[in-house]
């Protein structure tokens, strides 16, 4: 349908105006030279040329078509993917799922690996199943990933990848086995995402093969289709000319070029033509398409509005990208009013994604999502449709126009300052993004090079352009999703009108003004104290070129800093500031209360700001500063940029001091709790009412409908906020990341250093009947029982079975207790996958997690998980419980240990690389038992690596398979005929 009100004349010049752009100055973009001049404006035309590449990127390819990305770093590790392009989409009916399967066999024997082989080839090196060693299915392509710590490996991975790529044995013993662990993947999504993401997937992709093509694909296939069926899937499809290669990372460029070579090059050249077109294309209506989905296990409303078309040129031309930037910036425009929107009371939320997220290499759809003032649906859907038909009729400012350039300038301009701290893994995955999807190859200097230059030809007339063709080419869809009680409150016929309605509307100009987002927030007075900031150098004995340097400060109000600086370290800086007290401060009377009281004030905000303006200028500062509250201790925990640490010092200055009140936002909160509670999914039910049996005092650990919190006031909650922030004495920052601790230093001292202490009031909102103990907590006794169980709960609502099995004891905590249950976790798992999955064929994933709690006293728990078919659950668990047993009984071998240390120790040293990892080690251990022996954090490798056969089996035999208690879900039983 045609605007109503927009002469057909300014329809016309949409096609030359999104066609308008800026090109590269190249002599010869059309053979894809890699060309790093900077981006000149020269002319305006319609270019379809493609894009150059970054120019460290390496790009070949073998005779038999196999293409070759290469792209060398100094990071260490390498990263290596094999794309294959092609998926579910290219399964014959037949063949329903056996794209995904074919995956699943490349693990179960090869001609070069038989057997596990290949699988138990990679585990001997350290690496493990999910974090080094992947593989996905897709629509359009099947991606197998290994990722290795360094390049001492290649050749090993590169033997695997090319066995996975042509020589697979599909042995009929192993493809039969394999079915009912596919079944069971299938299963463990069962519930109420599941139904509703099945219905969103069914709007999504109506009119298209993909709607008849799901990963996952026919179950009755899966359990009977002849091993023929998959090995003439793999036959077609997996063929070198459809295949690419990605290696990034630390490697030498003539060694991996030869070992590529001897795997990949005396594979035959296949003949399976490119895919055809009708595979990849959408009937397209342009009629509003609707979906009401209201599901009795949800509590949350929204609104997904989505806007589907075509790509009038691919993203990896120069015509592709230009069109691409005019979308980003309108749609920046967009969001930016819908804030305004939110904070005028118009909108209870919404926002569309910054990009349009690809169906398919020539399909997009723009996502909107909304949550509506409780359950009007409709005055939500008829703002969000006027909104989008105010860009189409009226130009955005110029003003707002600049205002979205400089964000995304300044977003750009971080990145490409900091694009060597890219991880490998990332840049592996981007470049398979690009393959597959034709998306660009640039560096985020050639991006923010294109940016800047193009950004100064674009107009607000290119931008209403972009949304007239968005409006009027698009397939449009609208989802309703939300609780069984909301059936009736909105039809299909009201969206339907509401769309057309607007559709034919002249808005008019967007005449909201935004409120302020600029912070003026103003440092404390410095306090009178004749307590000198005290330096406390901790040098942590770290092996490598460049040591890092640990400092503990006491500010001149007290509060104790430890500063973990190191060039080396990956990611933002990481902060933590905790306090001793967290959910325990609260009474029996007042249970949730601490939670309750952090929350409200990050809804109503601080210093007078609302949520909302704290909220963009977070975003526009890159900022992260959450608050937290667990049993045992509560505070404020975030990130920031190395270059940005007076900004997030004064918004945790703000969050610390100046808590805003609101009791509107108190009651919304309530009313969406309570709807929550009486709307929970099964699987949270069940955890619930096993956590209600497992534990002591475990009314603490769960919530209810009917909890004290719905008799909480707005006052007593912010009077609580500033009782649990009241004495910085108490308080611990910890900071770990590539900081410069001499020019941090001032920085604590003008926002946190001069934080007074709140006098203690009479009205006291937290826990103080009972005495509160020396260490800032309060011990409820909260201890798993020690006490065998059994207990089946018939109120699941999907076609499965969730099984859960506990073990507790009580144990003194040591350190090298805790070491040695991260080994007998790996241990253990390996077991029960072995036995559960690979022998019984029984379950999808198995997992056993162990604790070692030290505080407020010292016990063993530990959780042993999976989901499988109702009919099997009793004898699974029986099976699993039969292998926690014999190793309480008999212990581990020494090769296992041998394995299980390699392994940690591999992820160890992929650990230490990250800010997080110094950050949580040293705030727990500093807060717990200060400074003292903090030299043991860089001892765990010796002491894990010294570790011998007989102390584990010690430990297993001491704390395993003692109090089991067993939990089952079961679906519902079917009502009576």
């Amino acid at each position: 349908m045609l605007f109503r009100t927009i002469p057909i004349t300014t329809v016309a010049v949409i096609i030359s105006l999104l066609s308008a752009c800026g090109s590269y100055q190249n002599n010869d973009l059309n053979t894809h030279k890699k060309d790093t001049e900077k981006v000149v404006t020269t002319q305006i035309y319609q270019s379809q040329d493609l894009l150059p590449i970054r120019p460290d990127l390496i790009t070949y390819q073998l005779d038999n078509g196999l293409d070759i990305l290469l792209l060398p770093r100094s990071e260490s590790g390498v990263e290596l993917r094999l794309l294959v392009n092609s998926g579910s989409l290219h399964e014959t009916e037949q063949q329903l799922g056996l794209a995904h399967f074919v995956e699943h066999m490349a693990f179960k024997g090869t001609r070069n690996f038989p057997d596990k082989q290949s699988f138990l080839a990679l585990e001997s090196q350290g690496l493990m199943l999910g974090s080094h060693i992947n593989a996905a299915t897709s629509f359009n392509s099947t991606i197998y990933r290994l990722s290795l710590p360094d390049n001492s490996n290649t050749e090993l991975a590169l033997n695997v990848l090319s066995d996975w790529a042509s020589e697979i044995s599909f042995d009929n013993d192993a493809f039969d086995a394999e079915r009912e662990v596919i079944v069971e993947e299938w299963r463990l999504h069962q519930g109420s995402a599941y139904r509703i993401n099945n219905e969103l997937e069914t709007l999504r992709y109506q009119g298209s093969r993909f709607a008849h093509r799901n990963t996952i694909g026919d179950i009755n296939i899966i359990r009977h289709a002849p091993v023929s069926q998959a090995k003439a899937y793999y036959k077609r499809w997996y063929q070198p000319q459809r295949m690419t290669l990605v290696v990034t990372g630390n490697f030498d460029q003539t060694d991996i070029k030869k070992q590529i070579n001897d795997n990949f090059a005396n594979k035959p050249a296949g003949n399976t033509p490119a895919d055809p077109r009708s595979w990849h294309q959408f009937k397209h209506n342009s009629q509003l398409e609707s979906k009401l989905i209201f599901d009795p296990e949800r509590a949350g409303r929204m609104l997904q509005l989505t806007l589907q078309h075509d790509l009038p040129s691919a993203l990896n031309t120069t015509n592709g990208q230009w069109r691409d930037l005019i979308e980003s910036t309108w749609i920046a425009v967009l969001n930016q009013r819908l804030d305004i929107l939110t904070d005028h009371d118009k909108i209870k939320f919404a926002r569309m994604n910054s990009k349009s997220s690809l169906l398919d290499a020539n399909r997009v759809q723009a996502l909107l999502i909304a949550k509506p003032k409780g359950d009007d649906y409709a005055d939500t859907f008829a703002i969000l449709t006027r909104e989008l038909q105010r860009l189409a009729t009226e130009p955005v400012t110029q003003t707002e126009l600049d205002n979205v350039a400089d964000i995304y300038i300044a977003k750009l301009s971080r990145q490409a300052a900091n694009e060597q701290a890219y991880e490998n893994s990332y840049l592996a995955d981007r470049l398979v993004n690009s393959v597959s999807n034709h998306m660009p190859m640039l560096n985020k200097q050639q991006e923010l090079a294109m940016a800047i230059q193009w950004l100064e030809a674009l107009t607000p007339e290119h931008l209403q352009a972009s949304v007239i063709e968005t409006l009027t080419n698009s397939a449009p869809k609208i989802a309703i999703i939300g609780p069984d009680i909301d059936k009736g409150k909105i039809t299909a016929t009201e969206l339907t009108h509401i769309w057309q309605q607007a559709r034919q509307s002249v808005p008019g100009p967007f005449t909201l003004a935004a409120k302020t987002q600029d912070l003026l927030i103003t440092a404390p007075d410095a306090i009178k104290t004749t307590q000198a900031l005290n330096t406390q150098t901790i040098l942590l004995n770290q092996t490598g070129k460049n040591k890092a340097l640990t400092e503990q400060l006491t500010l001149e109000n007290n509060m104790t800093v430890v500063i973990h600086s190191d060039s080396n370290l990956q990611g933002d800086v990481q902060f933590d500031l905790k306090i001793k007290g967290g959910n325990s401060l609260a009474s029996n009377k007042q249970l949730g209360s601490v939670n309750w009281a952090l929350n409200l004030a990050e809804r109503c905000g601080y210093g007078g700001y609302s949520a909302r303006q704290l909220a963009k200028f977070s975003r526009k500062e890159d900022l992260l500063v959450n608050a937290y509250s667990q049993q045992l201790y509560h505070g404020f925990r975030g990130t920031a940029p190395a270059d940005n640490m007076d900004k997030l010092l004064s918004l945790i200055y703000l969050k610390l001091s100046s808590p805003n009140s609101c009791t509107d936002k108190l009651a919304n909160m309530q009313e969406s709790y309570y709807l929550g509670q009486t709307k929970l999914p099964a699987e949270r039910k069940f955890y619930n009412a096993l956590t209600t049996a497992s534990f002591n005092q475990s009314q603490r650990l769960v919530s209810s409908a009917s909890g004290p919190w719905n008799k909480f006031t707005s006052q007593q909650l912010q009077t609580l906020y500033q009782q649990l922030f009241s004495h910085p004495e108490q308080m611990q920052l910890t900071i770990s990341g590539p900081v410069d601790i001499k020019q941090l230093k001032p920085l604590l001292s003008q926002w946190l250093g001069n934080i007074v202490t709140i006098p203690e009031t009479t009205d006291h909102a937290i826990n103080t009947s009972e005495k509160q103990e020396q260490q800032g907590w309060l011990d409820h006794h909260i201890k798993p029982l020690n006490q065998a169980m059994q207990q089946t709960f018939a109120i699941g609502s999907s076609p499965k079975a969730m099984v859960q099995i506990h073990y507790s004891a009580d144990t003194p905590w040591t350190l090298q207790r805790q070491l040695g249950l991260q080994l007998i976790d790996d241990m253990t798992n390996l077991r029960l996958r072995n036995k559960v999955r690979g022998e019984a064929s029984g379950v999808y994933v198995i997992n056993m997690s162990q604790l070692l709690a030290k505080y407020p006293s010292a016990y063993y728990f530990a959780r042993l998980n999976f989901t499988s078919a109702p009919e099997r659950a009793g004898e699974l668990a029986q099976l699993a419980n039969k292998e926690i047993q014999k190793i309480a009984r008999k212990g581990f071998s020494f090769a296992e240990l041998k394995q299980a240390k390699k392994t940690w120790l591999l992820a160890q040293h992929q650990r230490e690389k990250y800010s997080s990892y110094w950050l949580q080690a040293l705030s727990q251990r500093t807060i717990e038992d200060g400074i003292t022996n903090l030299n043991e954090l860089t001892q765990l490798n010796a002491i894990v690596s010294e570790m011998r056969i007989e102390t584990i089996n010690e430990i297993a035999h001491e704390l395993m398979g003692h109090a089991q208690k067993t939990f089952i879900l079961m679906p519902k039983p079917l009502p009576m005929v």
